[in-house]
């Protein structure tokens, strides 16, 4: 079983060996439970667990008809210091590695489209010791907040590798509660989405499977949208932009994207920037962050995004990045934007990013180039 490790610090990829699994019976069998992180898809788990789902009934029980929520940010605390994250897998599952302690488990709500209605204090005490070693009943039901809230979400470049030819651009708009597997809104809603670029490049065309704009003037590309529910976030807005031939290497290529519904009870998560380097040949796993230079940080993100490529001859099974985080971000802050494949992503002490691809089965660049590729986005402040 091919295993892969990509650190952001470095700029290759190495094979790696997996958690040893302790098998205490024999259902399963051996053969059929994979060695992998317990974060992915293996039916193992570490000793605190939970889950976290919309309670539609408000009977804080995960109804059969209820979703779970992903990428929900659950913080573990150990004497009010934060320990760790992890956001909920597909499933709505989480689950921390931690020692014999006191721990509270919460879920900070500040920018989420739902609140914490289960349990009635809003948070999990646990306490771990080798009489009690686990903890698997630490669930939480949610439910949307009230009114309608669109979110500027994703900008990202399909092929960094062709960015001094022709760059295809992803542009995700969406109602934010879609963005965990599930929706708030009932009513329609219209307005605009708008991207706005700068830098040696101009709009080319609409990308395959996506909406012609409105209307075209200079550097801004404008969509009006009659209602966003009826709207595809991940494809109506993608656009191929074109870049010029008097570009230089190191030249920068910004692009805005800018939703405004015409009601929204949180106009602060509507727009979102980001730049990419004009490059030629380049290491296919890196990092770049946005903005750069000069910044005011007290009240600025950085966006950052992790390129990563299996170079080899054969498909990568399972691939996890580490990113070890600089001491001048604030850890606590993390907001998971996006990634080319489904993730598992964790914050582990130390402030290390753990993002997890089980089974990803990435291709190789040597069969298909194109497919090889990955990425994954996030900011912080």
């Amino acid at each position: 079983m091919k295993k892969y490790l990509i650190s952001s610090g470095q700029a290759r990829i190495f094979p790696v060996f997996p958690n040893i699994v302790q098998i205490q019976s024999s259902t399963p069998s051996v053969t059929s439970l994979s060695l992998c992180q317990p974060s992915g898809n293996c039916p193992t788990y570490w000793n605190i667990t939970g889950n976290v789902f919309k309670d539609d009934n408000a009977n804080c029980v995960n109804d059969v008809s209820e979703d779970e929520l992903k990428i929900i940010p659950v913080k573990l605390d150990s004497a009010g210091i934060f320990v760790q994250e992890f956001l909920t897998n597909y499933s709505g599952d989480f689950s921390f590695r931690a020692g014999f302690g006191n721990y509270t488990v919460r879920i900070d709500t500040t920018f989420l489209p739902f609140n914490v209605i289960c349990p009635l204090s809003f948070s999990h005490s646990t306490t771990l010791s080798a009489a009690n070693p686990f903890d698997s009943l630490v669930d939480f039901a949610m439910q949307c907040k009230p009114g309608f809230d669109l979110e500027a979400k994703v900008l990202h470049q399909m092929d960094l590798y062709d960015l001094v030819l022709c760059e295809h651009f992803i542009l995700t708009q969406g109602f934010t509660s879609s963005n965990y597997g599930t929706n708030c809104v009932s009513t329609a809603t219209g307005g605009t989405v708008k991207t706005i670029l700068s830098g040696p490049v101009s709009y080319l065309s609409p990308a395959a499977g996506a909406v012609a704009p409105t209307f075209i003037s200079g550097d801004t590309i404008t969509w009006n949208v009659a209602d966003f529910t009826l709207s595809n976030p991940n494809a109506d807005f993608n656009v191929n932009i074109l870049v010029s031939t008097t570009a230089n290497i190191g030249d920068t290529v910004c692009v805005q994207l800018d939703v405004a519904p015409a009601v929204d009870n949180n106009p602060t998560n509507n727009t979102l920037s980001t730049c990419f380097p004009i490059v030629n040949s380049f290491d296919p796993n890196s990092k770049y962050m946005t903005p750069s230079g000069a910044v005011d940080t007290a009240q600025q993100w950085f966006n950052f995004t992790v390129y990563f490529q299996n170079v080899g001859n054969g498909p990568a099974e399972d691939i996890y990045i580490l990113d070890s985080l600089s001491s001048n971000l604030d850890a606590s802050s993390l907001v998971f934007l996006s990634s080319s494949h489904q993730v598992i992503t964790q914050l582990l002490t130390g402030n290390v990013l753990r993002f997890n691809y089980p089974d990803i089965n990435l291709p190789d660049s040597v069969n298909d180039e194109p497919g090889s590729h990955g990425y994954v986005q996030f900011k912080l402040r």
